[in-house]
């Protein structure tokens, strides 16, 4: 977990360093969304089993659908190692926490699922083909530049996966991961 609390420590804290002194308030709270923003967004993600291609389309007054797919080497858990694949959409609410001449700082929350599936035919033989399939909330920080059509994010995505249709389930707190992604306008 230490590695998605870092990522947020240092986004948050680019995202305030970015700030200047004379950006002035403009009376937002953590309570105030997000207003519309431009409607799709493609980038780069990166997450605790696999990195990718990610995509956000803006719903409006906050809402938005986030998409997940991505490819890895899974060596996490000593049971599932090889490769991994992944995909994964998301609901997320966005709030801003601050708007300043040079950007936005916002947080969400929301839900989302997923399906992995792991394999390690070099090392365990071609039978050896696992499925994961999960639920998860999801907490996010993010910079959203005004000067260019880019955001940065990082979450923290505790999950609950089942293995293998039911055989096995287990929780994990300390999944996360952040993305990079352009706006269309």
């Amino acid at each position: 977990m230490s590695h998605v609390s870092t990522l947020i420590l240092v986004v948050s804290s680019l995202a305030l360093g970015t700030a200047r002194a004379e950006d002035a308030p403009q009376q937002l709270t953590a309570s105030h969304a997000l207003q519309p923003e431009p409607a799709l967004a493609v980038g780069l993600g990166a997450g605790t089993t696999a990195s990718g291609v990610t995509g956000k389309y803006t719903l409006g007054e906050g809402l938005a659908l986030q998409g997940f797919l991505g490819v890895g080497v899974n060596g996490r858990d000593e049971q599932l190692t090889g490769a991994t694949a992944t995909v994964g959409l998301d609901v997320v609410k966005e709030f801003t926490v601050h708007d300043f001449s040079s950007g936005r700082l916002f947080w969400g929350l929301g839900v989302g699922a997923g399906v992995l599936k792991y394999w390690d035919e070099e090392r365990r033989g071609p039978e050896w083909v696992t499925s994961r399939a999960g639920v998860g909330s999801i907490v996010e920080v993010g910079w959203r530049f005004s000067r260019a059509p880019v955001e940065l994010v990082a979450d923290l995505r505790p999950t609950l996966e089942t293995v293998n249709g039911g055989v096995f389930t287990q929780f994990d707190a300390t999944r996360g991961g952040g993305a990079l992604r352009w706006y269309f306008r």
